[in-house]
């Protein structure tokens, strides 16, 4: 396998096998529905995507969402307030290289690293 990474994070590359896999949407293409292979086995990342996607197919928007499936969205997937989120995103300056649009809110914060607890 090449690419520039250590051994140690070549190894369980490595041993992957396909049901270690799973596809996923694009973190950078999220609006558009774009796919990528990801590890699986033994990171919550995919079952996460999987929850966004849904989410964002569901509901016109996220103030759309019933309350208790956006606080359970919040506590379980992105583990901080969606409003957190967005403030955090329009700082980095996220909001300038995105796509303006209807629902340019809602794809920027599942691509957004903002505030963690």
């Amino acid at each position: 396998m090449e690419a520039c990474l250590s051994d140690e994070a070549k190894a369980p590359l490595a041993d992957a096998d396909v049901t270690d896999m799973a596809m996923v949407s694009a973190g950078h293409m999220f609006e558009l529905r774009a796919q990528v292979q990801v590890r699986r086995r033994g990171t919550l990342f995919a079952a996460r995507a999987a929850r966004l996607a849904a989410v964002f197919g569901a509901y016109p928007s996220l103030e759309a969402m019933p309350a208790a499936e956006r606080t359970a969205l919040e506590t379980e997937t992105l583990g901080a307030a969606v409003a957190d989120i967005w403030t955090c995103t329009r700082e980095f300056g996220l909001r300038a290289r995105a796509v303006p649009g209807r629902r340019h809110r809602d794809t920027v914060v599942p691509r957004s690293r903002g505030p963690r607890p």
